[in-house]
């Protein structure tokens, strides 16, 4: 399955894109979007990661309806992933 990562704030300009496509079997979580993007943009993963998720202060959103709250959230082909600077909006 395809899953569309999107950065926002400080997060695109450690990852030094604006989007990434994630290439994951069916039945992945977050977790498994996190480590693909640790081995496809490591100087993302350096800034903004830790070997659980998302490091203190970053935030991700999935198709902009929710915000991730456990690594252990399923996601869908198609989705998009949304991360950001916790702060984002003040």
């Amino acid at each position: 399955m395809k899953v569309l990562v999107e950065f926002f704030g400080i997060p695109r300009q450690r990852a030094g894109v604006a989007e990434h496509i994630v290439q994951l079997p069916d039945g992945s979580t977050i977790a498994s979007v996190y480590k693909t993007l640790a081995k496809d943009i490591p100087q993302f993963a350096d800034a903004c990661l830790t070997e659980h998720g998302l490091q203190p202060g970053y935030i991700a959103s999935v198709n902009g309806l929710q915000f991730v709250k456990e690594n252990s959230m399923m996601i869908r082909s198609g989705d998009v992933i949304q991360i950001l600077s916790a702060d984002v909006g003040g």
